[in-house]
């Protein structure tokens, strides 16, 4: 089972503070030591000691806790790439394998949100409402180097690459994108349901009828 993200930094985060009251302690004893008859051998050790203290102190409030304390958000690009891609013998779903699990996303969902400027548009608030996708099938899946995804869907639409961060943020994030697309169908007064013309076949795909991909390169 692989350990969440977020759990492991805040077992790191844990052994840190952890670390940081043990040196605290350390320089505490030694700040007591220093005012007794001590030698001036002993001295010095002691207050080399405390400097060395001090220094563990500084790297474990501050250094540490930097590094640590990640969210999911700041995972790795590598965490990001899908270690598996099967497309559906019915080409209605195409799953991505993560290290935290599978995700499996409707070929409606991606083509409503394509990252082409056909949907997206040039800018902010631009988007352009997809309707009548319901039906969409997916009829060819091609790797783009080792960064995207070029998804052709049986309505025709091939443009707009879907490279791996925004593949993941669809996967993990796809039940509150898919309720605001619907929000925004119901508040357009339009339909999921294709039209006749919407139907009809625009491209024939090259893609085997099993799994399209394989292992995400």
């Amino acid at each position: 089972m692989t350990k969440h993200p977020q759990t492991a930094a805040n077992t790191r985060y844990a052994f840190a503070s952890i670390a940081a009251m043990l040196a605290a302690f350390l320089l505490f004893v030694a700040v007591m030591l220093l005012p007794l008859g001590l030698t001036a051998d002993t001295q010095v050790s002691l207050i080399r000691f405390s400097l060395y203290a001090i220094v563990l102190l500084v790297f474990f409030l501050y250094a540490l806790p930097i590094c640590v304390k990640r969210t999911e958000h700041d995972m790795t690009q590598a965490d990001k790439i899908p270690q598996e891609i099967r497309l559906q013998q019915e080409r209605r779903v195409l799953t991505l394998v993560y290290v935290d699990g599978a995700k499996s996303l409707p070929a409606e969902y991606l083509r409503v949100y394509s990252p082409s400027a056909e949907v997206r548009g040039h800018g902010p608030g631009q988007d352009v409402l997809q309707t009548g996708k319901a039906e969409v099938s997916i009829t060819d899946l091609d790797p783009v180097g080792q960064y995207a995804l070029k998804i052709t869907f049986s309505d025709g639409h091939d443009s707009g690459l879907y490279d791996w961060d925004y593949l993941y943020r669809l996967a993990h994030n796809q039940d509150t994108l898919w309720q605001d697309y619907l929000d925004r169908l119901e508040k357009a007064g339009a339909s999921r349901t294709p039209s006749a013309e919407d139907l009809k076949p625009k491209h024939t795909h090259s893609c085997g009828s099993g799994g399209c991909g394989g292992k995400a390169v």
